[in-house]
């Protein structure tokens, strides 16, 4: 090969390792934005009440609270629980009913309540669902609102010692 071809070899490389491929930088703006939403409360409308209950029933007392056909062994003076969760238009919550319910005598009797608990749209429980008790449920608030419907059970009061038990349970719901 000639001494002027390699002059001109060696030339062309030492000039395209002398120029750098040049990155192409560009700029975009990230918008951000925010919206503050109302918070969300948890109101107790109607507590769950049994009533009054006889030592001696014999098999579970139920109260549903909203099919009274499936209510058992119950007298005068119940009512189920009601709730309404207030919030922000139709945005999505997740609800966390409690399972039980220990009710006390205030001395050493107990008896758990085993809770059933219904939510829905409407405020006089139409088109409501059974929710998952001790888990959380995602659903929807309507026109701002959910309504909880509260029932339970309690196992045979053959062996309960007579008097009057009270207790409470924490529900949660959260904005999703």
């Amino acid at each position: 090969m000639n001494t002027k071809l390699k002059v001109l070899i060696a030339a062309v490389l030492f000039a395209g390792m002398g120029t750098g491929a040049f990155a192409q930088a560009t700029t975009t703006a990230l918008n951000a934005s925010a919206t503050i939403v109302t918070a969300l409360t948890l109101t107790q409308n109607n507590a769950l009440a049994f009533g009054n209950l006889s030592a001696t029933t014999t098999s579970a007392v139920v109260l549903d609270a909203l099919t009274p056909a499936n209510n058992a062994n119950l007298n005068e003076g119940f009512s189920s629980g009601k709730m309404t969760v207030a919030g922000s238009g139709t945005l999505s919550i997740l609800v966390t009913p409690a399972s039980t319910i220990t009710l006390t005598d205030g001395d050493s009797h107990t008896m758990t309540v085993t809770l059933k608990t219904y939510g829905g749209g409407a405020s006089n429980g139409t088109g409501a669902a059974v929710l998952t008790n001790g888990s959380t449920n995602d659903v929807d608030l309507v026109s701002g609102n959910y309504y909880l419907f509260v029932g339970g059970s309690i196992p045979t009061l053959t062996s309960q010692t007579t008097g009057s038990y009270t207790g409470s349970a924490n529900f949660v719901v959260e904005y999703n």
